[in-house]
Protein backbone atom coordinates (compact mmCIF):
# COMPACT_ATOMS: atom_id res chain seq x y z
CA UNK A 1 0.00 0.00 0.00
CA UNK A 2 2.47 2.66 0.86
CA UNK A 3 4.56 1.41 -2.54
CA UNK A 4 0.90 2.57 -4.44
CA UNK A 5 1.29 5.86 -2.48
CA UNK A 6 4.62 6.89 -2.69
CA UNK A 7 4.51 6.01 -6.94
CA UNK A 8 0.68 8.19 -6.76
CA UNK A 9 2.62 11.31 -5.35
CA UNK A 10 5.51 10.50 -7.37
CA UNK A 11 3.20 10.92 -10.78
CA UNK A 12 1.75 13.85 -9.42
CA UNK A 13 4.48 15.82 -8.76
CA UNK A 14 5.72 14.78 -12.66
CA UNK A 15 2.38 15.88 -13.94
CA UNK A 16 3.01 19.20 -11.94
CA UNK A 17 6.44 20.25 -13.14
CA UNK A 18 5.52 19.20 -16.89
CA UNK A 19 2.59 21.09 -16.61
CA UNK A 20 4.87 24.38 -15.18
CA UNK A 21 6.82 24.45 -18.39
CA UNK A 22 5.40 27.21 -20.64
CA UNK A 23 5.75 27.72 -24.16
CA UNK A 24 6.50 31.02 -25.52
CA UNK A 25 4.04 32.71 -27.25
CA UNK A 26 4.26 33.37 -31.10
CA UNK A 27 1.79 34.35 -33.41
CA UNK A 28 0.49 32.08 -36.11
CA UNK A 29 1.74 32.32 -39.51
CA UNK A 30 0.06 34.28 -41.67
CA UNK A 31 -1.54 33.97 -45.16
CA UNK A 32 -3.02 35.48 -47.72
CA UNK A 33 -4.40 35.44 -51.58
CA UNK A 34 -4.77 38.33 -54.34
CA UNK A 35 -6.94 37.71 -57.82
CA UNK A 36 -6.43 40.28 -60.66
CA UNK A 37 -8.30 41.17 -63.65
CA UNK A 38 -8.04 43.73 -65.57
CA UNK A 39 -10.56 45.53 -67.06
CA UNK A 40 -10.68 44.12 -70.68
CA UNK A 41 -10.20 40.64 -69.52
CA UNK A 42 -6.57 40.60 -70.89
CA UNK A 43 -4.86 39.57 -68.05
CA UNK A 44 -5.68 37.65 -64.96
CA UNK A 45 -3.57 36.79 -62.58
CA UNK A 46 -3.46 35.13 -59.16
CA UNK A 47 -1.18 34.45 -56.10
CA UNK A 48 -1.11 33.38 -52.28
CA UNK A 49 1.55 34.39 -49.89
CA UNK A 50 2.64 32.81 -46.48
CA UNK A 51 4.30 34.86 -43.77
CA UNK A 52 6.33 33.25 -41.05
CA UNK A 53 6.77 35.50 -38.31
CA UNK A 54 9.02 33.65 -36.14
CA UNK A 55 11.52 32.51 -39.20
CA UNK A 56 10.73 35.88 -40.94
CA UNK A 57 10.56 34.58 -44.11
CA UNK A 58 7.88 34.81 -46.79
CA UNK A 59 6.50 32.67 -49.74
CA UNK A 60 4.77 33.86 -52.57
CA UNK A 61 3.51 32.17 -55.48
CA UNK A 62 1.67 33.63 -58.37
CA UNK A 63 0.66 32.59 -61.57
CA UNK A 64 -0.58 35.32 -64.48
CA UNK A 65 -2.99 34.25 -67.73
CA UNK A 66 -2.38 36.07 -71.11
CA UNK A 67 -4.75 36.37 -73.76
CA UNK A 68 -2.29 34.36 -76.00
CA UNK A 69 -2.93 31.48 -74.02
CA UNK A 70 0.48 32.37 -72.26
CA UNK A 71 1.36 31.96 -68.50
CA UNK A 72 3.98 33.22 -66.37
CA UNK A 73 4.53 31.58 -62.73
CA UNK A 74 7.07 33.12 -60.06
CA UNK A 75 7.17 31.49 -56.69
CA UNK A 76 9.72 33.38 -54.33
CA UNK A 77 10.60 32.41 -51.00
CA UNK A 78 12.34 35.35 -49.48
CA UNK A 79 14.28 35.34 -45.46
CA UNK A 80 14.61 38.63 -44.29
CA UNK A 81 17.45 38.26 -41.84
CA UNK A 82 19.82 36.99 -44.67
CA UNK A 83 18.95 39.27 -46.94
CA UNK A 84 18.39 36.73 -49.96
CA UNK A 85 14.90 35.23 -51.59
CA UNK A 86 15.32 31.98 -54.04
CA UNK A 87 13.30 31.77 -56.99
CA UNK A 88 12.12 28.61 -57.52
CA UNK A 89 10.90 26.84 -61.03
CA UNK A 90 9.19 24.19 -60.11
CA UNK A 91 8.90 22.52 -63.64
CA UNK A 92 12.62 22.10 -63.51
CA UNK A 93 13.08 21.43 -59.77
CA UNK A 94 15.39 24.19 -59.53
CA UNK A 95 15.99 27.16 -57.83
CA UNK A 96 18.07 30.42 -58.47
CA UNK A 97 19.37 32.38 -55.05
CA UNK A 98 19.50 36.23 -55.39
CA UNK A 99 20.15 39.26 -52.93
CA UNK A 100 17.15 41.08 -51.50
CA UNK A 101 18.67 44.76 -52.45
CA UNK A 102 20.02 43.83 -55.90
CA UNK A 103 18.10 44.54 -58.63
CA UNK A 104 15.74 42.21 -59.69
CA UNK A 105 14.06 40.94 -63.24
CA UNK A 106 10.83 40.10 -62.27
Amino acid sequence: MYAAFTLFVFICLTATTHADHHQPCHAPNMTGFMNVLSLKGELKAFGAFTYDSMGKKLRFRSNESHPVNTSVGLDVLMFFDEGIFYEIDSKNQSCEKKHCNAPSTL
